[in-house]
């Protein structure tokens, strides 16, 4: 009982700590991260970018991830504290890539470029280390960029024949293939898998009331962004039940 009393305590310190970054480091986020190259910036230069209510979401998300990434990952010792470091500031980042996205429709190269960066941490951890959580081996982490980066552009690219348009922007893309450095082949697999079924929900929900017509342009980024959070909080009773499910298949 103490330990989940301490992991909840040492979860509230550290949500609260990353909200206060969140909204001050965001609201001085430079316009020129949020616009597309050579465009200007489309929002209201005198405005909140995060507003109060989203304030309490923000502390959920953090509160939530923090509590299980403690929970899963304490046990690794001083390794798995510095995986926890490293996870909880890829939360960070992604919210940060969730509000942009979702705000101004721009994921920052900045913002890919830290988590590309945390997660060549998280690889250090896992394969030179030997904590060996999100990978088991050097060709898990080049198939996690190459699915991240391939199944998107595929699937752009065929998008963008059909319809015309651009099925899915590059920074779903880079984003995907940094997600796939950090997660290796199983995880990105596992986050692709949540964040499509995610945006159909949400997607055929806005359809049904109304709010959303067809054709109308949704980033992806956030639902990516949501999936990896969950991937992140749960993963040991994610990877646990994908097994379960494999072993009914192929039955074992």
């Amino acid at each position: 009982m103490l330990k989940y009393i301490l992991c909840a305590a040492a979860a509230l310190i550290l949500a609260g700590l990353f909200t206060f970054l969140t909204k001050a480091l965001f609201e001085r986020v430079p316009e020129s991260w949020l616009s597309d190259y050579d465009e200007e910036f489309t929002g209201n230069s005198g405005e909140d970018r995060i507003s109060k209510r989203a304030l309490p979401v923000i502390f959920t998300t953090f509160a939530l991830s923090s509590f299980f990434s403690f929970m899963q990952y304490l046990q690794y010792g001083i390794k798995g504290a510095v995986l926890i470091a490293c996870v909880g500031l890829i939360v960070y980042f992604l919210v940060m890539t969730y509000i942009s996205d979702l705000k101004y429709t721009i994921i920052p190269d900045q913002f890919v470029v830290a988590i590309a960066v945390l997660a060549i941490m998280v690889i250090i951890l896992d394969l030179p280390l030997g904590l060996k959580l999100f990978h088991s081996n050097w060709l898990s982490v080049l198939w996690g960029a190459l699915i991240g980066f391939g199944v998107f552009f595929i699937i752009g690219a065929i998008g963008s024949l059909i319809t015309k348009k651009n099925a899915f922007g590059f920074g779903d893309i880079k984003l995907l293939t940094a997600l796939g450095l950090f997660s290796g082949t199983e995880g990105i697999i596992i986050i692709l898998i949540i964040s499509v079924l995610i945006a159909t929900i949400h997607f055929v929900a806005l359809m049904l009331m109304g709010k959303l017509k067809r054709g109308e342009y949704k980033p992806f980024g956030p639902y990516i962004c949501i999936a990896t959070i969950v991937y992140i909080s749960f993963r040991s009773y994610i990877v646990m039940g994908v097994d379960w499910y494999l072993s009914l298949l192929m039955g074992r």
